[in-house]
């Protein structure tokens, strides 16, 4: 009788195994669109996920990795002029998982945040990427002759020294 137990514990268990490995996330759909200051990706999901987000190089691309999520469709593409991302691919990842990567025009710094369901809004995972600031495209700082000023520590008497050297001069 010990034997059935165990054996029927099993098989019970292997069926909660099953079911909750049949049990996908999906991601529903992608959303995109430019703010002032950055780009923000939402992918719209079936239920919390679990994902990494990072950046790869030569070429610059954002990669979305989701565990055991699968895609409900095709992601939407970007607008031809976008300033960032010129188009956003995806595929399946060790049977069970969707890879999403984000071919950039740019390199970018991304940020990202999960929002749990809100009125009719379901789970998300929103990845905001914003311009990776150019350091060449600063302007030179310029240099200002100056002449040294009387070491007091109060305007007033900075402001009367400078009235006397006039003065003099």
């Amino acid at each position: 009788m010990k034997s059935l137990w165990k054996i029927l514990l099993i098989l019970g268990l292997q069926l909660l195994a099953v079911s909750a490995y049949g049990q996908q996330i999906s991601v529903k759909s992608l959303r995109h669109w430019i703010a002032s200051d950055h780009s923000r990706l939402v992918f719209d999901l079936s239920s919390p996920s679990s994902h990494q987000v990072f950046l790869l190089d030569n070429p610059a691309r954002l990669v979305i990795d989701f565990a055991n999520t699968r895609l409900d469709g095709k992601l939407n593409q970007p607008a031809a002029n976008h300033p960032l991302f010129s188009q956003v691919r995806s595929g399946p990842r060790n049977n069970t998982d969707v890879r999403v990567v984000v071919d950039l025009i740019k390199t970018g710094v991304p940020k990202f945040f999960a929002l749990a369901p809100a009125k009719d809004q379901g789970y998300r995972l929103v990845v905001d990427l914003f311009p990776k600031q150019d350091s060449t495209a600063v302007a030179p700082v310029q240099k200002v002759a100056s002449k040294p000023i009387a070491k007091t520590g109060t305007v007033a008497a900075t402001t009367a020294v400078a009235s006397r050297e006039k003065a003099r001069s």
